[in-house]
């Protein structure tokens, strides 16, 4: 069995508790905004429950809290409730950056309206917008649990990617223990993979390649050399030189951290495979297009790329779905 890192150990909740209204910006739809973290399968550090509450821990200054975002409001005025159950009670400034996390999370500061009006012009894309009206891409809020969450999906399976990945948050993830027992863990932080050995991650079947890409990028980042805290300042070149330094980070990983970690709105992740797919789909007659031609291609959204390859992936999933013959 993997060594568990003594962070790891579940630190009992205790009665601190707030909670909180977030005004989210219209249009929202709060469930398929959450619809990713169980696309795939058990995502261990973003879970959803029975009502499709978003629950993730986050630590701040030592703390550990629960965060429970739920729906509320109305389609023309959408909210999210936020619940917090801590190991401390939590302050004005940790609600403040709890709250500034729930929008990031649920992608509010995408400018929908704007993107719509660009797009509706689009045949392609103009139906698809009436469709998943409301979807905003989640995104998160820690670059290293971004990284590591494409490292972990590398070539293979998403749904094989998505339970090593729950492997390694339940190892190593800073865990909470609810009142009633139930444990939620936070996503490792570079200080609790570090010391990890390869044997360990190699148990949970991770190859050798992520193994030494996911504990060499720990590694690094604890020595500073990989300066998470400023990449929201760099130009898309200057992160991507610094990333693609580290090794097992090419260009398909650092384009869905300018994606899904920085939020950057002309983003393009053309080499993705998934990209392609529904791009050759939509535009080029179902025929399979090369990443050049699809990096090319993203010109014509300009600077709502970013959106417009999450709403092509959307529906061309639910359009590959549709075709597939239904088993009798």
């Amino acid at each position: 069995m993997p060594r568990r890192n003594p962070s790891n150990n579940a630190s009992p909740l205790v009665e601190h508790r707030a909670a909180f209204k977030v005004n989210l910006p219209c249009p929202t739809d709060f469930a398929a905004c959450v619809a990713r973290y169980t696309a795939f399968g058990l995502d261990e550090a973003n879970r959803l429950d029975s009502a499709s509450a978003l629950l993730f821990v986050r630590v701040i200054d030592d703390a550990r809290y629960l965060v429970r975002v739920s729906a509320s409001g109305s389609p023309e005025a959408p909210a999210a409730r936020v619940k917090v159950l801590g190991t401390a009670p939590p302050s004005r400034p940790v609600l403040r950056r709890l709250r500034a996390e729930v929008l990031w999370r649920l992608g509010a500061g995408f400018d929908l309206p704007r993107f719509y009006r660009a797009a509706a012009r689009d045949a392609h894309l103009a139906p698809l917008l009436k469709m998943f009206r409301g979807y905003r891409p989640p995104l998160t809020v820690d670059p290293f649990e971004s990284l590591v969450t494409s490292i972990t999906a590398q070539q293979i399976n998403l749904a094989f990617a998505f339970t090593t990945r729950s492997r390694l948050v339940r190892a190593y993830g800073p865990a909470i223990r609810t009142p009633e027992g139930e444990r939620f863990h936070a996503f490792p932080r570079p200080e609790d993979l570090a010391g990890v050995r390869e044997t360990s991650l190699r148990k949970m079947q991770f190859s050798g390649v992520k193994t030494r890409a996911i504990l060499g990028l720990a590694r690094e980042a604890r020595r500073g050399s990989v300066p998470f805290e400023a990449f929201g300042g760099w130009d898309d070149a200057r992160v991507h030189e610094c990333l693609t330094a580290q090794y097992g980070i090419g260009r398909w990983t650092v384009d869905w951290f300018l994606s899904r970690s920085l939020g950057r709105t002309d983003a393009w992740p053309a080499g993705d495979l998934a990209v392609r797919k529904a791009v050759s789909w939509f535009y080029f007659d179902r025929k399979d297009q090369s990443e050049e031609t699809v990096r090319a291609f993203g010109e014509r959204f300009g600077a709502h790329r970013n959106l417009a390859s999450h709403y092509l992936l959307a529906g061309w999933t639910r359009e590959k779905r549709a075709s597939r013959p239904r088993k009798s």
